[in-house]
């Protein structure tokens, strides 16, 4: 993570023969979800549920607790979870 006082921003980089051969560590996934989401504010990186699937939670816009995601870093996709993390 490197943080500024404007944003936060997380990347990825590959640690594992697992993901994908890809510039896994251009990619920035804040600025990846604020593209797809912009309702909600990325507010941690929690950690792992698969080799490939990052665990996030968020914050509405409102300032209350958003849902969480799912990053999938194969197909640089996020799924919305029904379980908050």
């Amino acid at each position: 993570m490197e943080s500024t006082p404007e944003k936060k921003s997380y990347f990825v980089l590959p640690a594992s023969d697992s993901l994908p051969d890809s510039d896994l560590e251009n990619i920035d996934v804040n600025d990846l979800f604020s593209q797809n989401y912009p309702q909600y504010a990325l507010t941690e990186i929690t950690g792992w549920a698969a080799p490939n699937l990052l665990i996030l939670n968020t914050t509405a816009e409102g300032g209350e607790r958003g849902p969480s995601f799912w990053f999938d870093i194969s197909a640089q996709t996020f799924i919305q979870l029904g379980t908050l993390f």
